[in-house]
């Protein structure tokens, strides 16, 4: 996450790229969606958590820059050596919704308690909350898309993680 903060701050004065308001792969979509930018189809709202999800989500006020969406298994450390950061996922939001991304991956696919979530939400911008909400809707609708039969396996990976977001955005 450390080296996620360091990168967007090296892209925070690059300018939109315009390639981003032509693509239609999944993840594209999912993020859409996760912003309200996109229309959720009546399969992808009968997601389990979705609607959970949807339910607190909120209108944020950060700004939004060049981010890597995509931070989780596209950082490589070393103990000598800065981190590489490699194959760049781009998208024009908050850099907090970036790392909110690293840490739903944690939770919900790598094992990571939800203590993870309370300690990241306690260095990050007071809108946290709103991005990890964001976050979970954006893996779970892109994991939809990209293998529908599924969403009932991960319907159990994500619970723990939906249900803190939830809690932390004031629904639960």
């Amino acid at each position: 996450m450390a080296a996620g903060r360091a990168f967007h701050e090296h892209l925070r004065r690059c300018p939109r790229p315009a390639l981003l308001d032509r693509r239609d792969h999944p993840w594209a979509r999912a993020d859409r969606i996760a912003w309200g930018e996109g229309p959720l189809d009546d399969d992808g709202a009968r997601l389990p958590h979705v609607e959970a999800l949807l339910e607190v989500r909120r209108p944020v006020a950060a700004p939004a820059q060049l981010v890597h969406g995509d931070l989780t298994d596209n950082v490589h450390l070393h103990a000598d050596l800065p981190p590489l950061v490699l194959d760049l996922s781009p998208y024009w939001r908050p850099p907090s919704y970036a790392t909110a991304i690293v840490v739903a991956d944690a939770v919900v696919f790598r094992g990571a308690g939800r203590d993870l979530i309370a300690t990241v939400r306690a260095q990050e911008a007071d809108e946290f909350a709103q991005m990890l909400v964001r976050a979970l809707l954006f893996r779970a609708v892109a994991d939809h898309l990209l293998a529908p039969g599924r969403s009932a396996e991960w319907a159990r990976w994500f619970a723990p993680a939906v249900r803190a977001a939830v809690e932390l955005a004031g629904g639960g």
